[in-house]
């Protein structure tokens, strides 16, 4: 049953990527660091749409021989694009209780407890489908949430989310990891202008802080802050380049004038960025 197919899918994901590995093996060959033996898949139980069955070598040779996965040499195996493992791993894994999820996906770094850097991908999608792991990560590292896309939690967790994501960066104990911005749009909610607004308005807050709040602003295409934004730039504020890319994305009818001055050079440049470049795409 493709059930099962699916579910032996998931134990393979959660075998490789919980183990550091990538690659199956069949066959005598004596296996690599990076390699799992078959042999290490099959045995056991599994248990899909309330039925258990057992893990046999044909059902994780049949599992093999799906699309998911593709060859990697003589009797090699893997998995055929690096989410299908992510995303199988996060399912694998949402049975298990807050306690051990912790224990699968953190390390301890200077006495302080954080997923593992490897394992991101994998603990945000759990968190998607596994809500006190999605609360636990709210509180203690809401940056890994921007390593998947947000869209289905509630709006409370989104408002609770956004609250600490912008809190620990004021504090400088999270940051804009590589291509963080990807899932910002996925942070809106009904109240996100109110909790951006104090960070873009007021340029005493640090620049990182202020630059994530910008750039939440104009992913998640919050519209209440264009005339923010606008009276920052008309300020010269010191973080003008991303206003100005914000504004690029949010600028409606209602900005036509201050458009035509932007265009004409009549709004202030700074020395860090202006707004030539970004005005051309607005108008």
């Amino acid at each position: 049953p493709a059930a099962h197919v699916e579910r032996t899918a998931a134990r393979i994901s959660g075998l490789l990527i919980l183990s550091g590995k990538n690659t199956i093996i069949r066959g005598a060959d004596a296996p690599s660091a990076a390699e799992l033996p078959l042999a290490d898949i099959v045995g056991g139980t599994e248990t899909a749409d309330g039925c258990t069955f057992p893990v046999s070598a044909d059902l994780v040779e049949a599992t093999l021989a799906t699309p998911l996965f593709s060859s990697r040499g003589k009797d090699r195996f893997g998995f055929d694009h690096a989410s299908y493992p992510e995303h199988l791993c996060a399912s694998y894994l949402a049975a298990c209780t807050l306690p051990q999820v912790r224990k699968l996906l953190c390390v301890r770094v200077a006495r302080l407890e954080r997923v593992a850097p490897q394992l991101g991908e994998v603990a945000a999608n759990l968190a998607n489908i596994h809500p006190a792991w999605c609360d636990h990560l709210i509180e203690h590292e809401p940056e890994v949430l921007l390593r998947s896309d947000a869209s289905g939690l509630d709006p409370d967790r989104k408002a609770r989310l956004v609250a600490s994501l912008l809190s620990r960066a004021a504090d400088f104990k999270a940051f804009e990891g590589r291509h963080a911005s990807l899932f910002y749009h996925s942070l809106a909610h009904p109240g996100l202008a109110s909790q951006l607004r104090p960070y873009i308005t007021d340029p005493s807050n640090n620049s990182l802080v202020r630059r994530m709040a910008i750039g939440i602003a104009g992913e998640a295409d919050v519209l209440e802050l264009e005339a923010d934004l606008w009276a920052r730039a008309e300020a010269n504020d010191e973080r003008l380049d991303p206003i100005a890319h914000t504004l690029g994305k949010l600028a409606g009818p209602q900005s036509r004038e201050r458009l035509l001055q932007a265009a004409r050079g009549e709004l202030p440049d700074n020395e860090g960025g202006d707004l030539k470049g970004d005005r051309k795409s607005v108008v």
